[in-house]
């Protein structure tokens, strides 16, 4: 009995997500607990029509987590019309998308250190150009500075099944290669990328 009431108490300091079974049986994963960030400044009080949203997961020992505002379609022309073609895009909506590593990573194929970076995107009709910025306090992509860029490639669109608000989930998850696709559906557009721990 003694041992089941220890356990019982350590598991109540054990964090919601590691006791709702292992991450990569949940994708896409979309946190509404602003406590899951763990290097953003969104103000979790303020009610936003485009609400704060929240996408993590674990790739081998590194978390991986995506801040963002997530905007609804609302019956409007997406891309090509409310998000232009061939513009820097905050990727989201209100502060600039933020994608945090705890650990060294690489994103397809290239090095990218620990830490907080802005995700821009260059939205195109069959492809995207993504980007990682070293700048990871901004508001939408007023100031974004090109100079700060610490990585820059493209990832090609693909249709997918219509989402009214922006999300941000994770696919093609591989425990045990460490690798996992980060992927960003809205409206009827997906676009996806690659993330490994070396």
């Amino acid at each position: 009995m003694r041992h089941l009431l220890l356990c019982t108490g350590i598991l109540t300091f054990l964090p919601s997500w590691l006791l709702a079974g292992p991450l990569w049986a949940q994708s896409p994963l979309v946190y509404d607990d602003p406590t899951f960030a763990w290097s953003d400044n969104r103000d979790p009080e303020a009610p936003r029509p485009s609400p704060n949203a929240f996408a993590g997961l674990q790739i081998g020992s590194t978390r991986v987590m995506i801040a963002y505002g997530s905007p609804g379609v609302r019956g409007r022309t997406i891309f090509g019309g409310l998000v232009p073609y061939g513009a820097v895009w905050r990727t989201g909506a209100n502060e600039a998308t933020t994608i945090t590593f705890t650990g060294d990573v690489l994103v397809e194929g290239t090095a990218v250190a620990a830490g907080t970076y802005s995700l821009f995107t260059i939205p195109g009709e069959r492809m995207w150009t993504i980007i990682l910025n070293a700048e990871n306090n901004q508001w939408g992509a007023y100031n974004y500075d090109e100079g700060k860029d610490v990585l820059r490639f493209t990832a090609p669109v693909r249709e997918a099944s219509f989402v009214e608000r922006l999300r941000f989930g994770f696919e093609a998850v591989e425990p045990q290669a460490f690798a996992a696709s980060v992927v960003l559906t809205w409206d009827t557009v997906a676009v996806a990328f690659r993330v490994e721990e070396p």
